[in-house]
């Protein structure tokens, strides 16, 4: 059963392109989007949106924003609200002057309540512009066409006494030369003279997506993946003398995808999302055609290529995802184990939520489908973020995660994840979304493997019969003889159990045709159907007279579980009257032990039934037929 999501919905007035959560969670959402520059029916808007109760989304402020549509968004707090960061482009008149102003500055106040404590606020919530600066190179602006600011992400905010430094992020698209630039973000308004680093992807390749990490102060590792490559650059940068510490390396190639064989009719699969799981593991997001897949890479201190250490395909119908995002729980004081939560949209308008337990060795660590939230938007989805977990949580009563989507339908969706305490009577326990022990997985993976093995032994069984009714000769032999003697077995007990002609021999029959009660055959004797194949490839290679019929004659042989197998004429009268019976004569008690006899010595098993034995002549007396009839 799928574990129970509340969620809210909220209606926009414009198609929503990006997102992002209060860093210090006191309830806010900031979202942005429009129909671009000229589409006077569909706003360019950014909306702060109150989303403290679960259950409800409230429009607290709203500004339209001009020249185009802002394409990503970040934000830094304040003590009475945010600093916005957004990619939004210039006028195309003003682009076509060389002029392209993409990186934009917003001040966001939150509602003020009065000291008092009444419910009527003393200051609504605001939004207004505070700057406007272009930090790509001067091509940018040169680009013709619809080049923008596809991507800006922010080093993570930490909760503690003095807010710690932050840098950010950003790259192009569909640009004459594409670009990564990474400057200083503790600046509401940044400048040229913020700009720590720029990297320019090899060959061209547009950056898919990027993330920053902070390992310790002051020390970023930056990863970013093109579509078939994923790079990593280490910078360390003093905040006080706004200069890097040390000279910036060209980044480093962690890992890359390998062309398909030109026989595999196949595209080329291709990266297209990634998030730190810590400095020395990512979490990527692989699109192979119409599937996706998530891998967890390592990355070694000493450097060079990093190894996929873990993987999980996501199921077919997801189709090809679009979006990724992870929030790591709080760790353990002592072992340092975490729970990563991590959200997955696919364009099927599906949210997948998975959970890793991580404890910084991933050799172990298994994914774990939390839930799959169906149907969540009516068209194609654009986003998905997680908010951000500090512990001790800084909403009281309930701990709970929120999960943030949007789509082309101009919906936003907020499901709101439950957490819970790993170990609720230990003082100091983590939290975590699930408990996915160890132990449950084993369970799981128990459970596949025996109905696994159910559905094979049941292909197994189909497969015999087809075998025995197409080739009687040799069906059993595709199966080892010890299978072969549990399935007769098997087959026999419940023909026998079932069958209402069975009556009072019922006990007897089991009793001796059971496997247990077999002894080794003494000598290899001739199996039924090898004799009536003999002799039908004789009439119809025509070495003996087609009239001249010849039968098959089963007599005691010198032992207890011996026969005698032998080839005649057909001469039923002086077989009769030596004392042999064809099977159609025998009573059911002749028949059983017959039967017993027939498969003690290998010349018979209960799978081919008894039609074989008619026509087939029986005598109790060892090699008396044989003698009389060549006497």
């Amino acid at each position: 059963m799928a574990p129970r999501v509340s969620f809210s919905h909220f209606k926009l007035d414009y198609p929503p392109w990006a997102l992002d959560f209060d860093p210090c969670n006191r309830g806010y959402l900031l979202v942005g989007g429009g129909g671009g520059e000229g589409q006077k029916e569909v706003p360019n808007r950014l909306t702060l949106l109150d989303i403290s109760s679960p259950s409800l989304i409230e429009k607290v402020a709203e500004l339209d924003v001009v020249d185009d549509s802002p394409a990503s968004l970040g934000v830094l707090a304040t003590k009475d609200g945010l600093f916005a960061f957004a990619g939004i482009n210039s006028r195309k008149a003003d682009r076509e002057q060389g002029n392209n102003e993409h990186l934009r500055s917003f001040k966001v106040d939150y509602v003020r309540h009065a000291a008092n404590g009444t419910e009527k606020p003393s200051s609504p919530g605001k939004i207004e512009p505070l700057s406007r600066i272009r930090l790509f190179s001067p091509s940018y602006s040169q680009s013709i066409g619809d080049a923008f600011q596809r991507l800006l992400r922010l080093s993570p905010s930490q909760l503690r006494e003095m807010p710690n430094k932050r840098v950010g992020a950003i790259a192009n698209s569909l640009a004459k030369e594409s670009e990564i630039v990474v400057f200083d973000a503790t600046a509401a308004t940044p400048d040229s003279k913020d700009v720590i680093h720029r990297i320019f992807p090899l060959r061209n390749a547009e950056a898919n997506d990027l993330d920053i990490i902070e390992p310790s102060p002051q020390d970023f590792r930056i990863a970013f993946c093109t579509p078939h490559e994923v790079y990593l650059s280490s910078i360390s940068y003093d905040f006080t003398s706004r200069k890097p510490k040390a000279p910036i390396g060209e980044p480093v190639c962690l890992h890359s995808l390998s062309h398909p064989d030109a026989s595999e009719k196949r595209v080329r699969s291709k990266y297209r999302c990634l998030r730190f799981l810590s400095s020395t593991h990512l979490l990527l997001l692989v699109n192979h055609g119409g599937q996706s897949e998530l891998q967890v890479l390592r990355i070694y201190q000493e450097g060079g290529p990093g190894d996929v250490v873990t993987c999980v395909s996501l199921p077919k119908r997801l189709g090809a995802a679009v979006s990724l995002d992870v929030c790591p729980l709080d760790a353990d004081p002592i072992t340092g184990a975490r729970q990563m939560v991590i959200a997955v949209a696919a364009q099927a308008q599906d949210v997948f939520v998975y959970t890793l337990d991580y404890d910084g060795n991933t050799k172990s660590a298994k994914f774990n489908l939390y839930t799959e939230i169906s149907g969540a938007h009516p068209a194609p989805m654009k986003k998905v973020v997680l908010s951000p977990f500090y512990f001790p949580p800084h909403t009281k009563g309930q701990r709970y995660l929120r999960l943030a989507s949007i789509s082309l339908s101009n919906t936003l969706i907020l499901d709101t994840l439950p957490l819970r305490l790993l170990d609720p009577g230990k003082k100091g326990s983590r939290y975590v979304l699930s408990k996915s022990s160890r132990a449950s997985s084993l369970i799981r993976t128990g459970a596949s493997l025996f109905v696994a093995a159910f559905a094979l032994l049941v292909s197994l069984l189909l497969l015999q019969s087809y075998l025995a009714a197409t080739s009687p000769s040799g069906a059993q032999s595709y199966l080892p003889s010890s299978w072969q003697d549990a399935l007769a077995s098997y087959r026999h007990r419940v023909n026998e159990v079932v069958s209402p002609l069975a009556g009072g021999a019922r006990k007897a029959s089991v009793d001796a045709v059971h496997p247990s009660n077999w002894p080794t055959p003494r000598q290899p004797v001739k199996r039924l159907r090898e004799l009536l194949r003999h002799a039908a490839q004789r009439g119809e290679g025509h070495e003996a007279p087609i009239e001249a019929k010849e039968v098959i004659v089963i007599g005691a042989g010198q032992g207890a579980d011996t026969l005698s197998t032998e080839m005649h004429a057909d001469d039923a009268e002086t077989l009769r009257k030596k004392g042999a019976k064809p099977w159609e004569e025998l009573s059911d008690d002749q028949r059983t032990k017959w039967k017993a006899k027939l498969s003690r010595a290998g010349a018979w098993a209960v799978e081919e039934g008894e039609t074989v034995l008619k026509g087939v002549f029986f005598s109790e007396v060892a090699g008396a037929v044989g003698r009389a009839v060549l006497g």
